[in-house]
């Protein structure tokens, strides 16, 4: 934290760095990068360990809306580094929590054993590249959710959706050992979810690989503007327990695109693709969906 205020760029070494809070980051401008980020061990890469099962391990931007776009935390680069921790995960506690942010890049960052791998809200023109979420041991409280993604939200933040024009390209959420989580899913679009760009998307050995939770009735007029300009292009969907991608709850005035998804249901999985109360206008467009010999698939 002294190295951040003195100096704008930091560069972390192959070590693991373990802190006793969040490591917030509110200072415009920043870069931080590592020397790595898909290692597990003692000096595979630059690891950030909080040493609490309850708090965020890396928060980015402030704690409170500041009440304009213009006035986000701007300009923010990380890369290559782990966000872990050391004790059993409560319910969610994130790797990295984004929120109010503009024209910010977060590259090649693996968040493992939080209960929402990646959280953003707020976060606007900015891009997550090459991310990774992983869940393989169990919490505090078992059967709590697991997120691998959760972009959005239904408070109002004076854009058009929770977020705007947010990228995430390339990014992979999977769940191996036995965590004992419940509704594990890889990428949560929730509420207001307009401008989002879903690029390359892949998830493995979750429950659900993709939900478009609308709540519609929950969000009321903010779905005139909080439902369009959704973008899923090319997602990866392997092994899903219930759901490969699932539309759920989506206002008149949704506008939604699903292009070339690829969707392998397990065994016993209810559908590749299924959709419920989803209004508006949402297509689906090539792609490729296999089932098993199970019946029930």
């Amino acid at each position: 934290s002294a190295c951040l205020a003195a100096h704008p760029i930091m560069l972390l070494r192959a070590a693991d760095y373990y802190l006793s809070d969040s490591f917030v980051i509110e200072r415009p401008f920043a870069r931080i990068w590592g020397a790595g980020y898909r290692g597990a061990q003692d000096g595979q890469g630059t690891r950030l360990l909080v040493k609490s099962g309850t708090v965020d391990v890396l928060r980015v931007g402030p704690a409170r809306f500041p009440g304009a776009v213009n006035d986000f935390l701007q300009g923010v680069d990380i890369r290559w580094m782990e966000l872990g921790r050391t004790l059993p995960v409560a319910p969610d506690a994130a790797g990295l929590r984004a929120q109010d942010l503009l024209h910010c890049r977060f590259e090649g960052l693996s968040a493992r054993e939080s209960s929402i791998g990646f959280a953003a809200k707020g976060v606007v023109r900015s891009y997550f590249s090459d991310c990774i979420a992983f869940r393989s041991l169990p919490g505090s409280t078992p059967g709590s959710p697991y997120r691998g993604f959760l972009l959005g939200g239904a408070e109002q933040v004076g854009l058009a959706g929770a977020n705007g024009s947010i990228f995430v390209v390339d990014c992979n959420v999977s769940i191996g050992g036995a965590p004992g989580v419940a509704d594990s899913v890889g990428l949560l679009l929730e509420a207001g979810f307009a401008d989002s760009f879903i690029e390359n998307f892949e998830a493995t050995g979750l429950q659900t690989g993709i939900r478009i939770a609308g709540d519609a009735g929950k969000i009321g007029g903010m779905a005139v503007a909080g439902h369009s300009n959704l973008h899923i292009r090319m997602p990866i969907i392997d092994q899903c327990s219930a759901v490969g991608i699932e539309l759920l709850d989506l206002s008149g005035h949704a506008i939604v695109d699903i292009s070339d998804p690829y969707v392998a249901v397990a065994p016993g999985a209810r559908a590749a693709i299924a959709a419920q109360a989803a209004h508006g206008a949402w297509s689906i467009i090539g792609g490729q969906l296999i089932g098993r010999s199970d019946s029930n698939s």
